[in-house]
Parts: structure tokens; C-alpha cells; sequence
């Protein structure tokens, strides 16, 4: 029994070694054909990889945008930016901003203030696990309520008391942006230029808004055929048929 279940362990890390010296190999190769200027190939190769990194999508949204599929560019840099470091997050940001630039009408480039703080707790709190900012919200809650039960007075000691206040608003607001990010809803990107938003889950409802193409959308429910969805920037929200748009897979 115990040379059965070590024949089965080597077999498992064997494969798992196996697949991901593959995924090395095609990785490689996507990158030789990307520096040749094959950009379908390359996405060939990044496509049958088994395990995708961030970097690999990010290559990907590359290989897209250079072949003049914005959607799917918007949705692999976009899904990469879950978990990224700061250079990753920065990286990935300027691609979204220039995609951004080019696609969409001026009247929808201006960010609004809400989406401004958000990008900066993303930003900020990007590499950080979701368990991570819960167990330092935890402490940080924990210490600012023995502190303030401690009433002690002097200078030091109210330094500490603000210092642990505004610790745990950056970490509250951080943990907002993780949940309404990457638990609560889903996200989505508008795949067909002017998508009609109606004020129900069917044709004959009332037209909201016109919404332009890679336009980015918070999916708050979903039926067959249909989704009701709020607009990033233009603060309106809506019902939108399924088929035209694109839910970022890898949230």
C-alpha cells in the first residue's frame, strides 16, 4: 500500500513537472514569434499553455492589440492586474490608458472621482491577498481599540492613536475596493461599439444610453441572454444583452 502511494506521488509531481516545463517551452516559443511579428502564433502558443501567469496574459494583450482586437486586449490586461506588483499594476494601467485613449470618445475619457479612488486603492493594495489585508485590517482594528480603551495621555500617545486611525481607513478602503472588485461583482467590457443600455431585459424597453466599445461595466446580475450592468463612467446603470459583452474571465 505505502509503494503504491509513493508510485502515485511521483507520478502526480512528475506530471506536474512535465506540464510546466511544456508551458516554459511555449512560453519561449510565443515570445520568439512576438519578436518576429507573429502575433496570431504567438497567441497560438499562449492559448495552449495549461498554467497563465500574468505575464502571459499581459503578453496576450499585447499579441491582441496588435491585431486590432481591443476587446480582448482590454480583457487579458485587465484580468492581470489581480494580484500584480507595483511595476506590473503601473505596466498594465498605461496599456489599459493608451487603449483607452484610442478607442474611446472624449466625452468618456474623463475619470470620474469615485473610479480615481479606486484606482488608487488597487493600485496600492494590488499585491497584497485578500487574507493578507483581512488579518492586518483584523490587528489594526484590534490595537486601535485597546488604544483607545488605554486613554493614556500625551503626545506620543496620540500620535499612535492617529496613525492607527488613518491605518485603519487605508485598510478599510482597501478591503472595500478588493471585495467590490474581485468578490461582490463581476466585471465586464463592452464588445460591440455603440451597445444599446435599456431600462429592461428586452428590445422593446426604453433606451438608456448608447455605450462605446471596451467601455468598462460592473455586472450586478445576470438572466439568460441578459445582464444588468452599471457603467463605469458614465454612472448610469441598465439591462444589456449578453452578447455584447465580454465578462473578464480571470477575476
Amino acid at each position: 500500500m505505502s509503494y503504491l502511494i509513493v508510485v502515485l506521488i511521483w507520478y502526480t509531481i512528475s506530471c506536474a513537472e512535465i506540464k510546466a516545463y511544456r508551458d516554459e517551452e511555449l512560453f519561449l516559443q510565443a515570445r520568439q514569434h512576438y519578436e518576429a511579428g507573429e502575433c496570431a502564433k504567438a497567441l497560438d502558443c499562449y492559448k495552449a499553455m495549461k498554467q497563465k501567469g500574468r505575464a502571459t496574459y499581459y503578453n496576450m494583450g499585447n499579441c491582441y492589440y496588435h491585431i486590432d482586437d481591443p476587446v480582448e486586449a482590454m480583457a487579458c490586461w485587465s484580468g492581470a492586474q489581480k494580484g500584480a506588483s507595483y511595476q506590473e499594476y503601473d505596466a498594465l494601467t498605461h496599456a489599459i490608458s493608451t487603449l483607452e485613449q484610442q478607442y474611446l470618445p472624449d466625452q468618456y475619457k474623463p475619470r470620474q472621482w469615485g473610479r480615481i479612488i479606486g484606482r488608487f486603492f488597487d493600485r496600492t493594495f494590488s499585491p497584497f491577498s485578500l487574507l493578507a489585508m483581512q488579518l492586518l485590517f483584523l490587528i489594526s482594528w484590534c490595537s486601535l481599540c485597546i488604544f483607545v480603551y488605554w486613554r493614556r495621555r500625551g503626545k506620543l500617545f496620540f500620535l499612535i492613536l492617529i496613525m492607527l486611525a488613518i491605518m485603519v481607513l487605508l485598510l478599510g478602503g482597501g478591503l472595500l475596493s478588493k471585495y467590490n472588485r474581485y468578490v461582490w461583482n463581476k466585471r465586464a467590457i463592452i464588445s460591440m461599439d455603440n451597445a444599446l443600455l435599456l431600462s429592461g431585459p428586452h428590445t422593446q424597453y426604453h433606451v438608456i444610453c448608447a455605450l462605446p466599445l471596451i467601455d468598462e461595466l460592473v455586472v450586478r446580475e445576470r438572466i439568460p441572454g441578459w445582464a444588468r450592468v452599471e457603467s463605469c463612467r458614465v454612472a448610469k446603470s441598465g439591462w444589456i444583452e449578453d452578447n455584447k459583452i465580454r465578462v473578464i474571465d480571470s477575476d
